[in-house]
């Protein structure tokens, strides 16, 4: 099971962060196209989950499955973080679980509760494969093509990482 932190990878991809300019709706549905790209072509994990902090009645997308991607808003004075700890409570019962996000404290619970964590940058580096446009390269702040790294070199410079520094998943 893979568990996005909705908001939180939307403004750490600033391809994403650009669409909050139109509206919450494009910013959450352009990371959804990609999402369910990314489902399509991976199959990692038996379920995905993309959790947003409030409702969905001002944007249109609700609650519910898109292309294999469960999306859940949270309820009323209710939080995305609190809301993916109690994903993770009622869903892990022993899968294999990963929460993408950049929040420390969500991470740390996760990891509490026996899940593992991905950086917002890891996640954003295999979306931007999938991006709109079809596009193979993203562009520098320099406005030069960068070519991104796989999901399998990310993967690899993170796990020397985590094993350099004594980080247990």
């Amino acid at each position: 099971m893979l568990v996005v932190d909705g908001y939180n990878v939307i403004h750490g991809m600033p391809e994403l962060t650009s669409r909050l300019d139109e509206s919450l709706e494009a910013g959450r549905n352009a990371l959804l196209r990609r999402c369910v790209e990314w489902r399509r072509r991976r199959r990692e994990f038996t379920a995905m989950y993309v959790v947003f902090d409030g409702n969905s009645a001002a944007g249109g997308t609700g609650d519910g499955m898109h292309g294999g991607v469960a999306v859940v808003f949270t309820r009323e004075r209710e939080e995305a973080d609190d809301r993916i700890r109690t994903l993770l409570d009622g869903e892990l019962d022993g899968k294999e679980c990963v929460v993408v996000t950049d929040d420390r404290d969500l991470a740390d619970a996760a990891r509490s509760r026996g899940a593992g964590t991905m950086a917002v940058a890891e996640f954003c580096g295999t979306l931007r494969g999938f991006a709109d446009a079809g596009a193979k390269q993203h562009m520098g702040e320099d406005g030069a093509g960068k070519a991104g790294l796989s999901s399998e070199e990310a993967r690899r410079i993170n796990n020397e990482l985590r094993r350099e520094w004594g980080i247990r998943d």
